[in-house]
Formats: C-alpha cells, structure tokens, sequence
C-alpha cells in the first residue's frame, strides 16, 4: 500500500521536496507498487478555537470495520464547513471503496465522485486502484482534524486537513488477514490539501490534492 501513495507522490508537481510533493492517491495507478502518504502552507488561515467552543467529533461509518473521526474547525462559518463536508465525504467515499477490494457491495459506490473535478477523479482513481491491484483493502479509524483554509491566487481556496491512519491497517482482500508490510508514511498524521473552485456548472468541487508528510515543516503542526 506504500507503494500506491509513493507513485501518488511522485506523479505530480508543485512542492520543492519530496516531503512536501503533491499529493495523489496512487493506489489507483497501474503498476503501483504501494501508497506513499501526504503542512501547513505559510499565511494559512484558519478559524481559532475559542475556550469552550470547540465542538464534538464526528464519526462516520465508512464501511464494516472502517470509520472516519472528523474533528471539525470551531466556530466554522458555513462556507468552510461546507468544505469540511466535503473533504470528510470524499474520504469517506474513497475508503468504503478501497474497504470493499474488487468484489465487496461498496466497490461501485462512486457517488462521492461527483464532489470532485477531473484532476481530482483521476488521483482518486490512481489511490483506488492501486489497491485493488494489490488485494489490499483498508480497515481501522482515520482522522480528520486541524482543518485550515487559504486563499489561492488564482481562485479558489485551499482546505488543509491533518490525516491520522496511524489506527489503520492493511488487508489482503483474499484472505482478510491483515498483511505485515504496513506503510511508513501512514504510522504518522501528514497534511492533506484539497484545492477547491467552482466549476462550469457553478458547483465547488475538488480539483486538486496535494500531501506534505512528516518530518515536512509543512506536516509539523499535525503531529499532536
């Protein structure tokens, strides 16, 4: 599963380390050897969380023995908890199909597909598939914390989401066992941005993932 996100990585373009490349889901890849995993741009903004106001997680059943925790940004004003909806059912979306290898009922369970743009459905399919390839499959808790917002300069913003899959483990799909060769980038919390715009139809979607892993300054500040 390493291998997936490392090609992930190694495909697209942006950062200046390879720490800090950006961020597609290379499971999907034909030829993937294993998942590679994805800080916290400079002048990224974010709502502070207020003494007391800091609200509950959330936690959503992505499929039988995987959960994402969400923990959503305090005093979030609706546009940027729309985003954070979105994030949390794209990466929901993405594990129920990775959860469910070439055959479960969740394989063609692609409807979170439409939260994304072409650039961003391609990287998923990459994450995706590279496992499935494989017959690896997902199980365990990912959370979703630390979210951040920023402007980009073109349009658009910037969402940057900490990811925690250090309670996750890989499955041989085959056997359901889990499988020893667990990946190193997941054992810690990387930084996952989600550049999002509007597209022709006048939709926000996804449109481009990017990762920074520790020890990346970048992915410093999710390490808690």
């Amino acid at each position: 599963m390493g291998a997936v996100i490392a090609l992930a990585l190694t495909g697209l373009t942006g950062c200046s380390s390879p720490a800090d490349e950006a961020f597609v889901p290379a499971d999907r890849v034909a030829g993937a050897s294993g998942p590679s995993g994805p800080g916290d741009p400079a002048g990224a903004s974010g709502s502070p969380s207020p003494a007391g106001s800091t609200p509950e997680p959330e936690t959503v059943q992505a499929a039988p023995g995987v959960r994402v925790v969400v923990e959503p940004p305090a005093a979030a004003d609706p546009a940027t908890a729309d985003m954070v909806a979105a994030f949390r059912d794209y990466y929901a979306g993405s594990l129920r199909v990775i959860a469910a290898g070439e055959n479960g009922a969740g394989a063609g369970d692609t409807a979170y597909l439409g939260l994304l743009g072409k650039d961003a459905v391609r990287q998923d399919y990459e994450w995706v598939s590279a496992y499935r390839e494989k017959h690896r499959a997902l199980r365990g808790t990912t959370r979703l914390y630390g979210f951040e917002v920023e402007p980009l300069e073109d349009r658009g913003v910037r969402l940057n989401v900490c990811v925690d899959m250090s309670r996750t483990r890989t499955v041989d799909t085959r056997t359901g066992r889990a499988v020893a060769d667990q990946d190193e980038w997941m054992r810690k919390p990387f930084l996952h941005a989600a550049d999002m715009w509007e597209d022709g139809d006048g939709v926000r979607r996804i449109q481009y993932l990017r990762h920074a892993l520790y020890p990346s300054e970048r992915a410093e500040r999710c390490i808690r």
